[in-house]
């Protein structure tokens, strides 16, 4: 198809629809052609800047980032678009100023906010890392161990074919290098290859049996078939291998609350929470599992740390607020920050949300104000009917009467552990 004035807007939409379906080639294609056609069109600047940026052409992308704000100085996704690339480039007081910049033009943008996020809570401090290790590697190219630390950050920023190009580099000098065999493996894995990855797995722990990335995930591909035990020794021999490996802890603790063993589960998910304790998730986890123990000092921690990290997130408010406001234990209850917490985790869901619904209702009972509790009672049940979640509504109800009858709700307490269980002599 010729590009003409006439058809420019088809033109973009084969662009847009090339870029939805990943085709980043075709999109760039598309967008090129709009480019030198309508160079003074600001939004086909930015589209091309997009397609170059999700490509990983970040020199690209800024040029035509810049082109589209000179176009349109206030442009706020071209402002945020700035800012993404230089956070891709790990230059990260740049990044904050551009994502400044784009929220003071458009407030609601909420990935500037995200990001500025991610920037404050040291969750983009991967990006930077990565510029540094990729320096490097333009100095010492022949250096497995910097393009092993290179695909490891490039997977989590999530530029995926650059890691894999770093790979097959490594594999082309080492075949048997069992962390990059393990790192092809977790992409055969993302790909639906499952037989394909079970055999990179089996070949890195045939060239090194301590291969801790290895064992972790062939122990998640057992424990989804249904082979715990086989799970649980992978597990376990990543963790004696390299103690400090932070997602074997998890794993193994996930593991160990899925089957009930609660008390060895938090004490995997501390551990975990203690190697990465500027990870949000993990911080949530080893709170949640602390809160069925009815442990609220740990709880309470990790908790609150969980909301610190990531600000305006509802799951470790909804949690602390359940914790606050239901514990079976006096001192560890406090109505009026339950409330507190319960509501901003309601307001960040729209109030749509059943469960936090629920806590709300709970932390309402427990700072004394029944008349809230009952109606924000039954705003939970009546979400619950309209959303087709009926089994909630009886367990709803349950609690709906405490309230009506002036009492708050209350965690039954933990019975005490069996002899030869977990945590007694």
């Amino acid at each position: 198809m010729a590009v003409t004035e006439k058809n420019w807007i088809a033109r973009n939409r084969l662009g847009a629809d090339a870029f939805r379906r990943d085709d980043l080639p075709a999109a760039i294609t598309n967008f090129a052609a709009l480019a030198q056609l309508l160079p003074d069109k600001p939004e086909v600047q930015f589209n091309l800047g997009l397609a170059y940026a999700k490509s990983g052409r970040f020199s690209e992308a800024e040029a035509h980032y810049d082109t589209a704000l000179k176009l349109d100085p206030k442009n706020p996704r071209a402002l945020h678009g700035r800012g993404f690339v230089a956070m891709q480039l790990g230059r990260l007081p740049e990044a904050r100023s551009w994502f400044e910049r784009a929220l003071a033009v458009d407030p609601a943008l909420q990935e500037s906010r995200n990001c500025l996020a991610m920037i404050a809570s040291g969750a983009a401090q991967p990006f930077a890392e990565l510029a540094r290790v990729e320096s490097e590697i333009a100095r010492e190219p022949a250096r497995g161990e910097l393009r092993l630390r290179a695909a490891e950050l490039l997977l989590t920023t999530g530029r995926t074919n650059d890691a894999v190009a770093h790979y097959e580099k490594i594999l082309a000098q080492q075949p048997e290098e069992p962390r990059a065999l393990a790192g092809m493996a977790a992409l055969r894995l993302r790909a639906g290859r499952e037989a394909d990855a079970i055999a990179l797995l089996e070949r890195a722990l045939a060239a090194d049996p301590k291969a801790a990335d290895a064992h972790v995930q062939l122990g998640q591909i057992r424990e989804r078939s249904g082979q715990a035990e086989q799970a649980l020794a992978h597990y376990q021999a990543a963790v004696g291998a390299k103690p400090e490996h932070a997602g074997a802890w998890t794993s193994l603790g996930l593991l160990r609350a899925r089957v009930g063993k609660l008390q060895e589960a938090f004490d995997a998910l501390a551990r975990a929470a203690a190697i990465q304790p500027q990870n949000a998730e993990s911080q949530l986890r080893a709170g949640l599992v602390a809160a069925s123990l009815h442990r609220a000092a740990d709880a309470g921690r990790h908790l609150r740390e969980a909301a610190r990290l990531r600000a305006d997130w509802p799951p470790p408010l909804n949690a602390l607020a359940w914790l606050l406001a239901t514990h079976p234990d006096p001192q560890a209850r406090n109505g009026g920050e339950a409330v507190k917490l319960a509501r901003r985790a309601c307001e960040l869901s729209g109030f749509q949300n059943l469960a936090y619904l629920d806590v709300l209702a709970a932390a309402y009972a427990e700072a004394g104000n029944f008349a809230e509790a009952e109606a924000t009672s039954n705003q939970a049940i009546a979400v619950a009917g309209s959303s087709g979640k009926s089994a909630a509504i009886a367990e709803l109800s349950s609690r709906l009467e405490l309230y009506r009858a002036q009492k708050p709700f209350r965690q039954p307490p933990v019975p005490a552990p069996k002899a030869n269980e977990p945590g007694t002599p």
